[in-house]
């Protein structure tokens, strides 16, 4: 896209709205990751125990205890998540 428009090939108004998309999407990558990790492990667990997992979406206890404590709160669903396993 930076070829494009630094060529000439694609004016301002697109390449901002394609700025615009990608700076969303990256701003939204480490949210997709911790997601795709969560439904890996619950895949994983299944396969291996048979049991099913369930995906706890965290956000409400981010809110409760404060976002600073994003790991802390990933490795509880973490632990939960291997304790239904079980």
């Amino acid at each position: 896209m930076l070829q494009n428009y630094i060529s000439g090939k694609t004016d301002d108004a697109i390449y901002s709205a394609y700025l615009s998309d990608y700076n969303y999407a990256f701003s939204h990558k480490e949210p997709l990751e911790a997601v795709t990790s969560h439904a890996q492990y619950i895949d994983k667990c299944k396969a291996e125990t048979g049991i099913d997992a369930w995906f706890v979406y965290d956000s409400g206890w981010l809110r409760l205890i404060g976002t600073a404590a994003h790991s802390a709160a990933g490795g509880l669903a973490g632990d939960f998540c291997r304790r239904v396993c079980r």
